[in-house]
C-alpha cells in the first residue's frame, strides 16, 4: 500500500521481471484484505459499545454514557471512511486490471507485426514464381520419366511367348476377316473360285464381329 501514498514502489522478486500491474494489484488486494478486517474489528466494537452504553444507561451514569456515546459515534465515522477507501481501493483494482488486458493486447500486436514483417522480408514473389515454374518442369519430367520406364519394363517383362501369341491372335482376327498380315484380301475360304471380299462385306464382318 506504500505506493497509493507516494512511497517507494515495492521490490521486485529475485529471479523473474516484475510486473508493475501485477505487483500493484497484489498491494490492492492486500490492502483491501486489511480493510475488511479492519471492518469487522470496527462492528464487534460497535456493538461492544451499545452493550456499554445500556449497562451505564441502567446504572444512570449519565457522564459515561456521554463518553461512550461519543466513541461509538467516531467508530462509525471511521467505519464509513474506511468503506470509501475501500470503494476507491476497488476501482482503482478495476481499472489496473483494464490497463493491463490494454497491455498485453499491445504486446501480442507487436509481437505479430514484427512476425509479419519478417516474413514480408523473407517472402520474394520473383523467387516463389521461379520455383512454380521448375516445379511444373520437374513434374513434366516426371511424366516423361515414367512414361520411358514403363516402356522400358514392358520390354524387359515381355516374353516371346507372349509376342508369339499376341501374333496367332493378330492372325486370326485377320484371317476371320480374310485378310492377310500385310493387309491383302483373301477369298473366303468356303469357295475357292469365289470373287474377292468387297468393301462393303468386310464392313458387314467387321460389324457382325462388334455385335454382342
Amino acid at each position: 500500500m506504500a505506493f497509493l501514498f507516494g512511497g517507494a514502489p515495492p521490490k521486485e522478486s529475485p529471479g523473474r521481471a516484475a510486473n508493475p500491474f501485477r505487483e500493484h494489484q497484489r498491494e490492492l488486494r492486500c490492502g483491501i484484505r486489511t480493510l475488511e478486517r479492519e471492518e469487522a474489528k470496527a462492528q464487534r466494537a460497535d456493538g461492544a459499545y451499545k452493550l456499554e452504553i445500556m449497562k451505564l444507561a441502567r446504572d444512570q451514569r449519565l457522564d459515561l454514557c456521554k463518553v461512550k456515546a461519543k466513541e461509538m459515534i467516531r467508530m462509525r465515522a471511521h467505519r464509513t471512511r474506511m468503506g470509501t477507501i475501500k470503494f476507491h481501493m476497488n476501482t482503482l483494482a478495476g481499472q489496473l486490471t483494464t490497463m493491463q488486458s490494454a497491455q498485453q493486447l499491445q504486446a501480442i500486436m507487436g509481437k505479430t507485426t514484427r512476425l509479419l514483417q519478417g516474413l514480408n522480408r523473407s517472402m520474394d514473389p520473383r523467387a516463389v514464381h521461379r520455383m512454380l515454374g521448375e516445379f511444373e518442369r520437374q513434374h513434366a519430367m516426371m511424366g516423361d520419366s515414367q512414361e520411358v520406364l514403363q516402356e522400358t519394363l514392358d520390354s524387359v517383362f515381355e516374353s516371346e511367348n507372349e509376342a508369339a501369341e499376341t501374333d496367332d491372335a493378330m492372325s486370326q482376327v485377320f484371317q476371320e476377316l480374310g485378310l492377310d498380315m500385310q493387309g491383302k484380301l483373301n477369298a473366303p475360304p468356303r469357295s475357292a473360285s469365289s470373287d474377292p471380299v468387297t468393301e462393303e462385306e468386310l464392313d458387314a464382318r467387321l460389324n457382325r464381329l462388334r455385335a454382342p
